[in-house]
């Protein structure tokens, strides 16, 4: 294999030859006697703290909380093990915002913002003006995937803006995470799409690279038709990981698993299967190493930046839970995934040139099932449930007079709500009350509560805050019960305790010695801390805080 010192290739030549001939061009300009102002000059990048990396890696495992993650290391032999032993581990760290969803969480951990000051408050939101729901990862002006909605620069924005050869990619199973860990305007994202039977991208990022449509042609996928999915053999006893096997809950009982039904040909239930099974992962990594491997990442004297997200943890997860069997060999063969990936990046650019980051943009809540099981805390949705708080419109319309008072959930119109002439302090003083009397809900917070954009000592409040945006936001935020999962089947997130909030940090850097930060941080300072790393000039205003002296020098 090529190693850092390889010749460089004729895109890399390009890059020179470019640069050369635009210093020629000032230059001659120069000599001629040119009459223009001369050049504004820029101040100077700052010095990064650690010389000589020329590759970013950025590995955000999508549902993988700290406490999944700790309980299955006894099992990891590969790419996390390698990280959680060789890198900078930050054991207390959270996203310090409440609605932990996928877009939200990977935008925070790249734009060193809550969704509050990014803009992505969810997955999904509602959008007033135009009277339709928007999805966080579209561009409705050009309708394709994109990032518009994302109103903050990111990680790898700042690396292309500190220099323009940089180049900078993202990947995913998912086109929100990949979007959002590309930033502004990456070189280039991709997804996995069942519906194309591989990756894809969209022009929003310029025309899909022809190694990318070999790589789609290559049998990776169809390979599997016609096998199950079985776990890995195991060292330790799955109990001794908490995993426990539950009953009830309406899954199929143990492996193993096919990938799609009773069909002679692939098709997209297969495709879709694939998605939501470790393979997506693995088909993940072995693009990743086809990516860095064609553009030459980290090969020349400029700073490249790879955003992955591996999204297995998260499918597999909500239909499973994080202690079963299927999500542990999710872990194991992300792991090894992994751990393969690693070893092929390494022999190409060298371990000392390369920055790696492991993250999760959410946690999970725990199986009600398996709360139970444990004599736990632990409550899944119920129809009294449903029937409380769809029970708010009839009581506005028994109180008010019938009209359609809601343009979206919990998004009020305010049309009917003027036409109406309820004032609105009595309207949200009298949703608030019905819907907080609902059995499992803790409480609700109102417009009026979640604008103000101001530090305040409650947590709950600042985590609500922190997740709101009056234009994009709804009306009212339920915020249910701990150990509450409000759907009939599996589990779920999107809520600001520490099961959801609290998610591995682990950021190796050459020669800095493994260690463990126990100190709390937020997931909106990492962004700053590898900018402060790498030397890279993120905007003023930020949320997270740099913490590269907790990197650089560890408390003894």
């Amino acid at each position: 294999m090529p190693s850092a010192a390889a010749p460089r290739t004729a895109a890399s030549r390009t890059r020179r030859l470019a640069a050369l001939a635009i210093a020629l061009l000032i230059a001659a300009a120069s000599i001629a006697g040119c009459s223009r102002a001369p050049l504004p000059r820029r101040a100077p990048p700052p010095k990064p703290k650690v010389a000589g990396v020329r590759l970013l890696v950025l590995v955000v495992v999508d549902q993988l909380a700290w406490d999944t993650l700790m309980r299955y290391r006894p099992a990891l032999r590969g790419g996390l093990a390698r990280l959680l032993d060789s890198g900078v581990t930050f054991t207390e760290a959270h996203h310090r915002h409440a609605m932990t969803a996928t877009a939200p969480g990977h935008a925070t951990l790249v734009t060193g913002l809550t969704p509050r000051h990014h803009g992505v408050v969810a997955n999904y939101w509602f959008d007033r003006n135009a009277n339709r729901e928007v999805y966080s990862a579209e561009d409705p002006v050009a309708e394709e995937m994109g990032p518009a909605n994302l109103l903050a620069t990111a990680l790898p924005d700042w690396v292309r803006q500190r220099d323009w050869w940089g180049r900078t990619f993202s990947a995913s199973g998912k086109d929100r995470a990949a979007v959002m860990l590309g930033g502004k305007r990456p070189t280039g994202a991709f997804w996995y799409d069942p519906d194309a039977r591989g990756f894809v991208t969209s022009p929003r990022y310029h025309h899909p690279p022809g190694w990318l449509m070999a790589f789609n042609r290559r049998p990776l996928l169809r390979e599997r038709f016609g096998t199950l999915w079985q776990p890995l053999p195991l060292r330790v006893d799955p109990a001794r990981l908490g995993v426990v096997q539950l009953e009830g809950t309406g899954l199929p009982l143990g492996f193993p698993h096919t990938y799609g039904g009773a069909v002679t040909r692939p098709g997209k239930e297969f495709y879709e299967a694939i998605y939501d099974s470790p393979a997506v992962d693995e088909y993940l990594a072995q693009f990743a190493a086809e990516l860095v491997a064609h553009e030459r990442l980290g090969l020349d004297d400029h700073l490249d930046y790879l955003g992955l997200s591996f999204s297995a943890v998260d499918s597999v997860g909500h239909e499973y839970g994080p202690h079963s069997r299927e999500v542990l060999d999710t872990v194991l063969r992300l792991d090894r995934a992994l751990d393969t990936l690693l070893t092929s990046i390494e022999s190409k650019v060298g371990r000392n040139r390369m920055v790696v980051v492991l993250s999760a943009d959410h946690g999970i809540a725990p199986m009600p099932e398996r709360q139970r099981q444990l004599g736990l805390r632990g409550t899944r949705e119920a129809p009294a449930d449903v029937a409380c708080v769809q029970s708010v419109l009839r009581k506005l319309d028994t109180t008010y007079g019938q009209r359609d008072w809601f343009s979206y959930d919990l998004y009020l119109d305010a049309v009917q709500v003027a036409r109406s002439r309820v004032p609105r302090a009595e309207l949200d003083r009298r949703i608030q009350a019905w819907l907080g009397a609902c059995p499992n809900v803790e409480r609700v917070w109102t417009r009026a509560e979640l604008t103000p954009d101001r530090p305040t000592k409650d947590t709950s409040l600042a985590f609500q805050r922190a997740s709101y945006l009056p234009s994009r936001s709804p009306d009212f935020v339920i915020q249910w019960k701990p150990w509450f999962v409000d759907r009939l089947t599996g589990t779920t997130h999107k809520t600001p305790y520490p099961y959801d909030t609290h998610v591995p940090l682990v950021i190796r850097v050459p020669r800095v010695p493994p260690h463990a930060v126990r100190e709390p941080v937020a997931t909106a300072d990492l962004a700053p801390t590898l900018a402060s790393l790498l030397g890279l000039r993120p905007p003023r205003k930020l949320d997270g805080v740099d913490r590269s002296e907790l990197v650089l020098q560890p408390k003894q």
